[in-house]
């Protein structure tokens, strides 16, 4: 489902190429308190 979202929202068609890394996920933290977590456990991926 994220893939198929991100290639119909793509506007500039370079980001269209299988070569173009993508985002692995989107975060949308709900409080701000989850800002910092959200960062913390990204690095350690």
């Amino acid at each position: 489902l994220y893939m198929s979202v991100l290639n119909s929202t793509i506007q500039n068609l370079r980001f269209t190429s299988d070569t173009t890394p993508k985002p692995l996920v989107i975060v949308t933290p709900s409080n701000v308190s989850h800002i910092q977590a959200t960062i913390l456990c990204s690095k350690k991926v």
